[in-house]
């Protein structure tokens, strides 16, 4: 029921701000609000922990600069300043923080008591398919192969799941997978660029061996924070 919550204020809230605004980062803002909205409604706002402490500063600092430097790998030929960067910067951390609150914080709650992986993998699968509306809108140009495209792009945020989370219990807070959410957005903004996002195959795996990497070298700290989820780590 939650995402269904989340799902239906997302694209009630997109739409209205569609109507006043034709603006990428405030339509982000505006469907995030969504998530943060179901919280809300499901009373989840208690299950919010910031998770700032001296010991985490590094991983927070680390959380900030992994997008730029997997990104920057990808895409640095591509490396270009985006129109408005401080405020765009503020409404992707804005919205990162809207969505974080839902899926690291209210779902990474409620599901606690299942596996470290089976955890992670129902919240993938929730997480992609809160941005499928906008696969279907035509925001995104999928290429072909289609089918096998999306399959990646579905690894991808499983992927991507894994390192959020890893974040999110190490520091046992909301901060940490909020900072990398929104690097990744303003990482793809600053190497990609603006405009209709193209999903291809061949970046979609490229994107894929990277962030297994990424996981590979985060599961050199296995120890889970203090106070947090004790079951099996990423």
């Amino acid at each position: 029921m939650f995402f269904f919550t989340a799902l239906f204020f997302s694209l009630l809230f997109g739409f209205i701000a569609s109507r006043f605004t034709s603006s990428d980062n405030m339509l982000i803002l505006s469907y995030s609000f969504g998530v943060f909205l179901a919280v809300v409604i499901f009373k989840g706002i208690k299950t919010i922990k910031f998770g700032i402490t001296k010991s985490s500063i590094a991983i927070l600092l680390l959380a900030f600069l992994l997008p730029f430097l997997y990104r920057g790998i990808l895409d640095f030929s591509h490396l270009s300043l985006f129109e408005n960067p401080i405020l765009t910067s503020l409404l992707l951390l804005t919205a990162a923080f809207f969505e974080e609150v839902g899926w690291r914080g209210y779902l990474f709650s409620q599901l606690k008591s299942y596996s470290w992986l089976k955890m992670n993998l129902i919240i993938s699968i929730f997480w992609a398919g809160w941005h499928y509306p906008a696969l279907l809108s035509g925001a995104f140009l999928i290429t072909p192969p289609i089918l096998l495209t999306l399959l990646f792009y579905n690894l991808d945020f499983f992927l991507l799941t894994l390192i959020f989370g890893w974040f999110r219990q190490k520091t046992n807070g909301l901060i940490g997978p909020t900072l990398i959410h929104a690097s990744e957005n303003i990482s793809y903004l600053l190497f990609v660029g603006t405009g209709q996002i193209v999903i291809s195959l061949k970046e979609e795996m490229v994107t894929a061996l990277i962030l297994v990497m990424v996981v590979l070298f985060l599961t050199a700290w296995r120890k889970p924070a203090s106070g947090g989820y004790r079951g099996r780590t990423c």
